[in-house]
């Protein structure tokens, strides 16, 4: 329903429930509170309601040297190395003056100088990635060289051949999956036999670790984008239909100080939300992810 269908119905519920209080879309008073007040009655009806939402991820680690860090490494001077029994190819973010070095059965084969820009200033993170030279199965290492302060994350070394670097994955640490926009508050997620899983939020991202794989369920309160003055006529409020009414209703009850109406509004809402209750409302999205290999 529109923000308009709102405004009408709940007008009309109004001189319904109370033929004295007539011509409310007249009303200046009403007219400058209305937003608020279905903000109001939307947040009383779902303010808590857990509705989960299905994200199945399909996404297996390649046969690789993954640094298993969760926070952002940080180098004061010292050299910081990590290796791989075998790796074609690599993956990491820089944000600050530094050399990677890239070596191969001990000796190096890819050196990598990074300048902040304009584009790209000190603190910002970058990616590099890119085939390693001679890759022939050899043990790898890549050395992040000291010399000055800086930060990098997310470092992969891939034991898999690409066919050229554009096929070369980003890596996560963290893999973002995009919520809903109605979604926010996540309060858990875990996998089918139970099991919690980790997570982080990033905007309208929920970011679940890299290692794990299969479907998780995310459970998260429900709730609509707050209703502004630059919200439209034409603005869909996403609710579900069973809960439409009821908003109606309290929207009415806040409106109106006077008893008669008033307690009409407020039996209807106790009626509604005990209907809410015993049929709770859920809603799923089927997201999958596929890691290119």
């Amino acid at each position: 329903m529109t923000l308009l269908d709102f405004k009408k119905k709940i007008y009309k519920q109004m001189n319904i429930y109370d033929s004295s209080l007539a011509a409310f879309t007249d009303d200046e008073d009403v007219l400058a509170r209305i937003n608020d007040v279905i903000n109001e009655a939307v947040r009383f009806v779902f303010l808590g309601k857990g509705i989960p939402q299905t994200v199945e991820i399909v996404h297996g680690k390649p046969v690789n040297k993954i640094t298993g860090q969760d926070e952002i490494y940080t180098s004061e001077g010292e050299d910081i190395s990590f290796s791989a029994d075998k790796a074609y190819a690599y993956y990491f973010e820089v944000d600050d003056v530094c050399t990677v070095e890239i070596s191969l059965g001990g000796v190096v084969v890819d050196t990598i100088v990074h300048t902040p820009g304009e584009t790209s200033p000190a603190g910002t993170l970058v990616a590099y990635k890119d085939e390693i030279t001679g890759a022939d199965g050899s043990p790898v290492i890549i050395t992040f060289k000291g010399g000055s302060y800086y930060n990098f994350k997310n470092i992969a070394l891939y034991g898999v051949a690409f066919a050229d670097e554009d096929r070369i994955p980003v890596f996560n640490v963290w893999v973002p999956h995009a919520m809903t926009a109605a979604q926010y508050q996540v309060k858990k997620a875990y996998l089918d036999d139970g099991t919690r899983v980790p997570y982080r939020i990033s905007g309208r991202n929920i970011l679940i670790h890299h290692e794990i794989v299969g479907k998780i369920t995310v459970e998260s309160t429900y709730f609509p984008d707050t209703i502004t003055d630059a919200t439209t006529s034409a603005t869909e409020i996403a609710v579900p239909v069973e809960n439409e009414e009821i908003i109606i209703d309290k929207a009415c009850a806040l409106l109106t100080q006077k008893p008669q109406g008033y307690d009409d509004y407020v039996a209807d809402v106790d009626q509604g939300m005990q209907n809410l209750d015993q049929r709770p409302s859920t809603a799923t999205a089927r997201v999958v992810r596929l890691v290119d290999m």
